[in-house]
């Protein structure tokens, strides 16, 4: 996800962090900013997945949670992160119009990629992400 994390927020370093679900990154996110920003951090990203929650108010939580760190952006995907993937052409081979009304996303994406002979793991991910229109993702995104 760096790909996307450096088209998000230009011009950074990437670490990543990840959560292993929801409850967990939003438990842990601010004492992780916090800690980022305590070293040479200037910026933190957070990207969820609203898996269906209105993403309005799952970003307000977030927002809400991360208090008055500075420099801290918070993108929502409106279902899931995968979701975005499956706009990749090499996924689908034609765009969908709108992959985030996909209802379940990682599973389509995993289809998907079965289809072709492909098994779907974080690698995979993360080389679809490099190579995603980031432009059309970041529009389809919520703001």
């Amino acid at each position: 996800m760096r790909a996307l994390a450096r088209a998000i927020v230009p011009g950074i370093g990437i670490r990543i962090r990840r959560a292993r679900c929801r409850w967990n990154l939003l438990q842990k996110a601010p004492g992780l900013a916090k800690e980022l920003f305590g070293g040479t951090c200037q910026k933190v990203l957070v990207l969820v997945d609203s898996n269906g929650d209105d993403p309005s108010d799952l970003r307000n939580t977030v927002q809400n949670r991360m208090g008055s760190l500075p420099s801290v952006r918070v993108v929502i995907a409106v279902r899931a992160i995968e979701a975005w993937l499956l706009a990749h052409p090499k996924v689908c081979g034609s765009d969908y119009e709108n992959p985030e009304d996909v209802l379940n996303p990682k599973e389509e994406l995993k289809r998907r990629l079965r289809s072709r002979g492909i098994d779907y793991i974080p690698k995979i991910a993360e080389r679809l992400a490099e190579e995603l229109d980031v432009e059309k993702v970041l529009t389809a995104a919520s703001p």
